[in-house]
């Protein structure tokens, strides 16, 4: 019977080490920040910043990458959002490496936008979409 408790104890003791190094470890492998490299792809000069306004006043950022092929009739636009670290423009030229014969539309979550230009702006959250180096297009839903 000793050798038995023995067992279980250190069987427990395991299970309990592994628990906390997962639990510890679940930001790492939830979110792989390590995947997704560093820094921002810059977009191609043909890129094109857009904004979109709803009636609520809330305010969608993002960018337009045409392609530079000649798509093909029955291609479609590529919609992306990004999320978990990744900005509009990086997934625009992700996509865009992806699907080169295809038009891409990517926007930032307005949140994150909102934060994004807090801090470059001094505190001002304001003209998310007014980026001096935009071409100044903008669209209204």
């Amino acid at each position: 019977m000793n050798l038995f408790v023995k067992f279980a104890a250190g069987f427990a003791g395991l299970y309990v080490l592994v628990v906390a190094l997962i639990a510890l470890a679940q930001d790492w492998l939830i979110f792989p920040r390590w995947a997704m490299g560093h820094g921002a792809a810059a977009p191609p000069s043909s890129a094109e910043r857009l904004a979109l306004k709803a009636p609520s006043g809330e305010q969608l950022v993002g960018v337009y990458l045409p392609t530079e092929v000649q798509p093909s009739a029955e291609s479609a636009l590529i919609l992306g959002f990004g999320g978990n670290a990744w900005n509009a423009d990086t997934l625009a030229v992700y996509l865009q490496s992806v699907f080169p014969d295809r038009d891409v539309v990517t926007f930032h979550l307005p949140w994150l936008c909102s934060q994004h230009r807090a801090t470059q702006r001094g505190g001002d959250p304001s003209g998310c979409a007014f980026d001096p180096r935009s071409r100044g297009r903008r669209l209204f839903a």
